[in-house]
């Protein structure tokens, strides 16, 4: 569950315009972006090698609309997130970011989103 989760989550958060920002900021607005029920604009932040923009964009479209009904069930949605760490690699291209989740029912998980800079746009990697 945790594992669906993340993906569904980080494709929710994706936003565009995010140039100038790093890592972990660039995670913040995807976030925000989820919680607001703004699906359109993190689709092209994302990173899914293999598919085709049109079919990801649809699928990552149902996924978390999917995603969101059964974590509003299950843990009384997403209330809030912070920016746990952020681990960039040696060549600063890509980088990890942990994230705390803190849900409804008062309980929290860590997850965390890997991330790539494309172009220039640091973008969550999808990749399996």
């Amino acid at each position: 569950m945790k594992t669906v989760w993340s993906v569904l989550l980080a494709a929710l958060f994706l936003l565009a315009g995010c140039k100038s920002k790093g890592p972990g900021e660039t995670l913040e607005g995807y976030l925000n972006a989820i919680q607001q029920g703004d699906y359109d604009s993190f689709a092209g932040g994302l990173s899914y090698p293999g598919f085709s923009n049109v079919n990801a964009d649809s699928l990552v479209f149902h996924l978390m609309e999917a995603n969101k009904k059964l974590q509003e069930e299950r843990y009384g949605g997403v209330k809030s997130f912070e920016i746990v760490n952020v681990k960039m690699n040696e060549t600063a291209d890509s980088a990890t970011v942990r994230v705390k989740l803190h849900f409804g029912n008062e309980t929290a998980e860590e997850t965390e989103y890997e991330m790539v800079k494309s172009a220039d746009v640091w973008k969550i990697n999808l990749a399996i």
